[in-house]
């Protein structure tokens, strides 16, 4: 059963699935089909899912800090330089001892074991919330300044992970997400770089991918989806000019003939791990760059939507990470009438459909197949088209029509003299779209009829001051 959304503007920036297994491979070549028994196969910590190290006993709450360096380092940490600090406001005011000075280190952990350190935090109530910034030094740890609401957890006890604003109920649950495949925080920038600053100086960075689920560890906590190694590269001009804000990341090269268009229609994951294989940091990537570099400039040249021609109609929608459209015609009583798959140009990303002339008037949907990074799954939708000139009821379905349609024209269109001449991008510039609401226009105008003020029966009044201010906007062209 196909889910239905009438919103088909997401598809193009969607990163969608293309058709791979889970099948372990790798690709230091570039070619991801043929595995490479050298490489190190990236897998979980060795490690048991912790329980709490302590829990918040009457007047405190404890915050755990789950810390992934430490818990991959074959050597112990040392956590003597990490702090908190907390500070009470109008909305938060559950601390006995808040602190005022940026500079005041003294939070040092309460304890730690191999999992990360934790804090015991006196409180002078049980209810509202505290304030909290995780640091090291006076260094944040994490941006986001944190706020623990005791409605949120009612035991008074969280966990977070560095780097992250999140927050957990348990470190069990902070561990698995620390261990997972966490926001989305590299960017594929063109066809062969990816800007991930989680990469910088990590012995292995690839880009796994898969076509028909997430990536992720499987059952033995190894990461067995196909993927790309990539090497460590320098931020180009170019890159820099058109990502100016990304252009301190580490930057790293995928290989010259990486299946681009495959990668595009799967989940893409960049992943870094140490020389064994322990996993460092896993995030989703995101392809809006490498998206514009691979299709922007043979997408323009297109026209799209329901084109009407003496040829009969075609059909076109730009959804370059789809795995497969299908134009489903429906009739005027919206029953399905047939389903059509469309063949996708690898140049533009473009899906297309040429049907006859009878088509006018028809009522059609996209039916797609398609990777979604919310849900991280492969998911059905039939959708509008973005493109359409018409739309039904409740825009539900769209419509072929034809716009140089006689039928279709208001009387004396063709004839009709336009103020200012509409032919360059100059005239354009040149005209202004006054857009305004019934409302706001009519609301507060005393010369409109009480009982007609925010009603389109307003525009009836035709001595009022909204209409006639119109009638001028309309004389002057």
């Amino acid at each position: 059963m196909l889910r239905y959304t009438c919103n088909a503007l997401f598809l193009g920036s969607l990163v969608l699935l293309s058709g791979c297994d889970n099948s372990s491979s790798s690709s230091s070549s570039g070619s991801p089909d043929t595995p490479d028994n050298q490489d190190v196969v990236v897998r979980l910590p060795d490690v048991a899912v912790p329980g709490e190290a302590a829990t918040a006993s009457s007047q405190q709450a404890v915050i755990h800090l789950v810390d992934i360096a430490g818990i991959t380092s074959a050597t112990a940490a040392d956590y003597s330089t990490r702090n908190l600090y907390l500070w009470n406001n109008e909305t938060c005011d559950a601390l006995s001892a808040p602190m005022t000075d940026w500079n005041d280190v003294s939070t040092t952990p309460s304890g730690s074991d191999k999992y990360g350190p934790y804090w015991v935090i006196p409180l002078n109530k049980e209810s509202g919330c505290i304030n909290v910034i995780v640091r090291d030094g006076t260094n944040k740890l994490i941006d986001s300044d944190l706020r623990v609401s005791f409605s949120d957890f009612t035991d008074r006890t969280v966990s977070v992970i560095a780097g992250s604003s999140s927050l957990y109920d348990t470190r069990a649950d902070a561990f698995r997400a620390a261990f997972g495949v966490a926001l989305a925080e590299a960017h594929w920038v063109d066809k062969t770089t990816l800007l991930w600053p989680g990469g910088e100086g990590k012995p292995i960075v690839r880009l796994y991918y898969s076509h028909s689920s997430k990536v992720a560890a499987d059952s033995e906590g190894k990461f067995t989806d196909r993927y790309l190694n990539l090497t460590p590269t320098t931020v180009s001009q170019q890159v820099s000019m058109r990502f100016p804000q990304l252009s301190s990341y580490a930057a790293f090269k995928l290989p010259d003939n990486a299946p681009v268009n495959e990668l595009l229609q799967g989940e893409t994951v960049a992943i870094a791990a140490e020389k064994d294989g322990i996993l460092i940091s896993a995030t989703q990537v995101q392809t809006a760059g490498v998206l514009d570099d691979v299709y922007a400039q043979p997408a323009e040249a297109l026209s799209y939507g329901a084109q009407v021609s003496d040829g009969g109609v075609n059909f076109r929608l730009w959804a370059p990470t789809a795995q497969q459209v299908d134009l489903v015609l429906y009739s005027a009583d919206k029953k399905v009438l047939a389903s059509h798959p469309m063949t996708r140009d690898a140049a533009s990303g473009a899906w297309a459909w040429q049907g006859g002339s009878d088509l006018k008037g028809a009522f059609y949907r996209y039916a797609l197949t398609v990777y979604h990074p919310q849900s991280r799954k492969v998911e059905q939708y039939e959708v509008t088209d973005p493109y359409a000139h018409s739309l039904s009821t409740n825009s539900e379905y769209s419509q072929v029509v034809d716009l140089n349609d006689s039928a279709l024209k208001p009387d004396g269109w063709d004839s009709l003299a336009m103020p200012h001449a509409q032919k360059t991008k100059a005239d354009l510039a040149k005209m202004t779209i006054h857009e305004s609401h019934i409302r706001d226009l009519s609301a507060w105008d005393s010369t409109v009829p009480a009982e007609l003020r925010g009603k389109y029966l307003a525009l009836t009044a035709q001595d009022s001051n909204m209409v006639q201010h119109l009638k001028k906007l309309s004389a002057s062209g």
